[in-house]
């Protein structure tokens, strides 16, 4: 079997996609919880965005190469403020002003999404995809491919995003390709088909182990301390830690770190929000040490 089929090119109606499936599944690791996604049809989308294009809160990202362009986000005030309280851990019932605070945590939080999307693209064009803040404010350029959603949870209610693309970035991703599949272990030599036996070997036994229940532990820092000292703890007494409070939160699977992030209560239960993680191949090393 030849492998090397046509390549495919990684269009508007990829790059929407992969928009939408980033922003649900980063906001699904804030709430922790079932989020619904629906996507509103190009015209729907048009009429939102002229009904709140002055007084919504606009993002604006540039998308660098293999890609180029520009690509602005934008969403009601009042579902920027959700936004901005989901990210600092806030209710959403609670009344609020869309202040600074609130601004910026809502920009980290779109930030996120971004870098969701920039990872999802990078992998689908076999190349590094960067999109970068690029300001806030009405877009200078004519907008070009314009798609919504609305993200849905009992925590929230609902909460929609409309994005359009520069004309630049609509052209540059109807010419960027992906690559060549990979050809079929049919094709390979024996050598080469014996490795990628053994791969799928792998692959498989790791499968059988995903339903195992591990103890998960959020480790704030630790500190050596004297049997003497232990014994002469009492209410009241402070023991210091060797870790910074902007330092990060270590998630530890046994005794080995994981991930780190940074701490945040969600309904009144303290929770861990991810900023570093090891890939898969490192964590399952890790676990084998």
């Amino acid at each position: 079997m030849n492998g090397a089929a046509g390549q495919q090119k990684v269009g508007v109606e990829t790059y929407q996609q992969v928009w939408i499936e980033s922003a649900a599944e980063v906001l699904r690791g804030v709430l922790g919880g079932v989020l619904n996604v629906e996507r509103l049809t190009a015209e729907q989308t048009r009429a939102e965005i002229q009904t709140i294009a002055a007084s919504g809160a606009w993002r604006r990202f540039a998308v660098g190469k293999p890609l180029a362009g520009e690509h602005a986000v934008l969403t009601p005030v009042t579902d920027g403020l959700k936004l901005g309280q989901l990210r600092r851990g806030e209710s959403t019932a609670e009344e609020g002003a869309f202040d600074p605070p609130r601004q910026e945590a809502f920009t980290q939080l779109i930030g996120l999404m971004a870098g969701a999307a920039a990872a999802a693209l990078g992998a689908k064009l076999g190349a590094a995809v960067e999109i970068t803040l690029a300001g806030s404010g009405h877009p200078s350029w004519s907008p070009a491919a314009p798609f919504g959603f609305r993200l849905k949870s009992q925590r929230f209610g609902e909460i929609s995003l409309y994005s359009v693309l520069s004309g630049e970035l609509a052209a540059a991703l109807e010419a960027a390709d992906a690559p060549a599949e990979v050809a079929m272990p049919g094709n390979l030599k024996e050598p080469e088909v014996a490795s990628a036996q053994r791969a799928e070997a792998r692959t498989t036994n790791i499968d059988l182990l995903k339903d195992v229940e591990l103890a998960v532990t959020l480790r704030f820092g630790e500190r050596q301390v004297l049997l003497r000292d232990v014994l002469e703890l009492v209410p009241g007494a402070v023991v210091e830690l060797d870790q910074q409070v902007d330092d990060p939160v270590e998630l530890l699977v046994g005794k080995k770190v994981i991930a780190r992030g940074e701490v945040v209560v969600v309904d009144g239960n303290y929770g861990l929000r991810v900023t570093e993680i090891a890939s898969p191949a490192e964590r399952i090393a890790s676990l084998r040490k």
